[in-house]
């Protein structure tokens, strides 16, 4: 009498099941392939081994589920995302309702001599409430924007408005403007409100990430009956972008391209002009250009759609014309080197796709090709979102 049949596995439903779990751990890339026999397959990466292991049992839990293989994962560390989880965990539910932090860049993107960080608060309407606001960034530091000694008073009364971190042309003689600069990379703005004040003192603008997190532990455990409220916004700082007036001195190679007729006698090997430094007039090559993408994704977003359109504008202009350009995309080491390669083409593509149908760029101007992960742009951390990205450079 034959045995009974396995139950049928649909891999595309198992699939948007486990990314509705993967909601559950915020500070994990993780991306899971299923198969039809039930296993998933799950490439990117965690904060720690902790955090491995109770993914990997609430993903074995989902009915299909027949194994979870985990051995594309790999360790990443995120302190910003876990501060910020941890002051979430500190405050609990509350009574004050939702926080309302907004940033003048919604797509919460900063880049270095341009953009400058201001943050709008609103107080619940029915109670007055002191506000803490704070960047956590990824180097394990924090960076308190309010307080801080040019704007100490950080009471709110209902239904106040604050904005903290004026724009440039409008700030004062005692305004501090909030710019991004290095070390670029990632962070989480954390606003904590509540009812009465959590310490005694100013601490100080910038401290380690861990000694605030516990000095505040301890001041809620004080203050045990507060009200209290937190919420919070990503943040990512990035290096300097290009005008369009920019990339056309730069790109435009220096010594005219032509024919060699013959040869000149010389010692010691053919002789060569000197190259223009990287980034420099002339030189073709602006290493800061660098369109990034976010985790398992060749989607453009605002931010590189703004930078491909001032790229875009350089390559149309007839200084520019006679050249061709190199769109090459890469990735980070996370995952297969396979799924990279065919990764980092579809980036390219993406680039050469928007500057041909925004911008009229011809095709055969631009060379696009996937390197995968074999040039990284941060070997130190083969899984930081720096290496994840288009760059473009001029064929000569």
């Amino acid at each position: 009498m034959p045995g009974p049949q396995p139950t049928a596995v649909d891999p595309a439903r198992l699939e948007a099941q486990a990314r509705l779990l993967l909601r559950a751990f915020p500070c994990a890339e993780v991306r899971s392939v299923a198969s039809a026999d039930g296993r998933l397959l799950l490439e990117g990466t965690v904060t720690g081994e902790l955090e491995r292991a109770s993914l990997a049992r609430a993903l074995a839990a989902l009915p299909g589920a027949s194994s979870v293989e985990g051995g594309g994962l790999a360790i990443r560390p995120r302190p910003h995302c876990e501060a910020a989880l941890k002051v979430a965990g500190l405050v609990g539910p509350s009574r004050l309702g939702p926080v309302r932090l907004q940033l003048n860049r919604p797509e919460g993107v900063f880049t270095a001599g341009r953009d400058v960080l201001v943050a709008t608060l609103r107080a619940p309407a029915d109670v007055a409430v002191w506000a803490y606001l704070d960047y956590y960034h990824e180097n394990g530091e924090v960076y308190h924007l309010l307080p801080e000694p040019m704007a100490p008073d950080d009471r709110l009364a209902p239904g106040a408005v604050l904005r903290v971190g004026p724009e440039k042309a409008e700030a004062g003689p005692n305004d501090r403007v909030w710019e991004a600069s290095e070390p670029y990379g990632e962070g989480r703005l954390v606003l904590l409100l509540s009812e009465r004040p959590l310490f005694d003192r100013p601490r100080p603008i910038g401290e380690p990430a861990a000694e605030y997190l516990s000095a505040l532990e301890a001041a809620i455990a004080a203050a045990a009956g507060l009200l209290l409220v937190a919420g919070a916004a990503a943040a990512q700082e990035k290096g300097p972008a290009f005008s369009t007036d920019e990339l056309v001195r730069i790109r435009q190679p220096a010594v005219p391209l032509g024919r060699t007729r013959g040869f000149t006698p010389a010692t010691g090997g053919p002789k060569s002009e000197p190259q223009p430094a990287p980034g420099t007039p002339g030189s073709g090559v602006v290493p800061d250009l660098k369109i990034l993408f976010p985790f398992n994704s060749a989607e453009l977003s605002a931010e590189a759609r703004a930078q491909l359109d001032a790229l875009g504008r350089a390559l149309a202009a007839p200084e520019l014309r006679p050249f061709r350009f190199r769109i090459a995309g890469h990735t980070d080491a996370v995952g297969s080197e396979a799924y990279n390669e065919g990764l980092s083409a579809r980036r390219a593509r993406a680039v050469v796709d928007y500057l041909e149908a925004r911008h009229g760029i011809a095709r055969a101007r631009l060379a696009a090709l996937g390197l995968g992960e074999r040039e990284l742009a941060d070997p130190s951390d083969p899984a930081s979102a720096a290496n994840r990205r288009v760059e473009v450079r001029t064929l000569r």
